[in-house]
């Protein structure tokens, strides 16, 4: 997932949530006592959306500070879920191993949150030990040579560095051959997501019986460029948009700039909205240079 907050939308937009091996070490022997887990958060190892993240280049302070574990990235809710206090699971304890690792521990809340009880009982049996990390691009990444350029056959986008926002512990198969199933928003349980990808997908020429197809990784991925104003119907087309930052980043400023311009063109004082076009051609020639 490439998936939270703000710089006036951009950070929600630009977030990407991605899914890391992250693997449960080995257990304490005081492990009931302490709630306390281990984990490999993150590494260099290519994830499925074609994204190297630069183990050296990890800017912690600020989740340091807010060191929150939810449940497969659940904190705000959004196309699968609604806000829920309790996907907050836990806290984490985190640092840089030797430049090539993101490891720590998590903490898991007590059996008054019972989600956090059960997704802790989930670990220690084995059923559950995957993580996934939540995190902001920091500076400006560059895609690969080669089969690995941008649209080669093994587009590979290395990172300059990213900031932490989130670790979610996430349900991954013990093995993703037996049983797979691929979930759609056709399923019982997914109708209120359904509806909310209608609503978002509503001017970009998907009909109802045609999302109501999609797996929920695609509809995921159409609603967050819809967001963007990006539409499309080449889901993959779509993917390629939202891993490249550097046009994420410039749809994402357009939209800013006119979303002022119209605010702009409120203001009834003649002076005050002069003041207000100043101020944006201002920034607009800043972030130019």
């Amino acid at each position: 997932m490439r998936t939270g907050e703000k710089r006036n939308q951009l950070n929600n937009l630009t977030m990407n949530e991605i899914s890391i091996s992250g693997n449960v070490r080995t257990l304490g022997a005081d492990v009931e006592k302490t709630r306390k887990i281990p984990f490999v958060f993150s590494d260099g190892t290519k994830d499925r959306h074609g994204t190297v993240l630069n183990q050296k280049n990890w800017k912690l302070d600020n989740y340091r500070k807010n060191p929150i574990v939810l449940y497969s990235h659940a904190g705000n809710g959004g196309l699968l879920k609604d806000p829920n206090p309790d996907y907050v699971i836990g806290r984490a304890e985190v640092a840089v191993e030797g430049g090539v690792r993101l490891a720590g521990s998590i903490i898991f809340e007590g059996p008054e949150n019972p989600l956090a009880e059960k997704i802790f009982r989930k670990v220690l049996f084995g059923s559950l030990s995957r993580t996934s990390v939540g995190f902001r691009e920091v500076g400006v990444g560059r895609y690969g040579i080669g089969d690995e350029a941008k649209y080669g056959t093994n587009e590979t986008y290395y990172l300059e560095g990213q900031e932490l926002i989130e670790i979610s512990i996430v349900n991954i198969p013990s093995n993703p051959n037996s049983g797979k199933r691929t979930r759609t928003l056709a399923d019982k349980e997914m109708m209120s997501a359904l509806t909310y990808a209608v609503i978002k997908l509503a001017n970009s020429g998907w009909r109802p019986s045609e999302i109501e197809k999609l797996t929920i990784e695609d509809a995921e991925a159409l609603v967050q460029a819809a967001e963007l104003e990006f539409f499309s119907k080449d889901i993959g087309k779509v993917k390629r948009f939202l891993a490249d930052g550097r046009e994420v980043r410039i749809q994402t400023e357009r939209l800013e700039v006119r979303r002022a311009r119209q605010a702009i063109q409120m203001i009834e004082d003649p002076i005050e909205r002069q003041i207000a076009e100043y101020r944006l051609r201002r920034g607009i020639n800043i972030k130019r240079t």
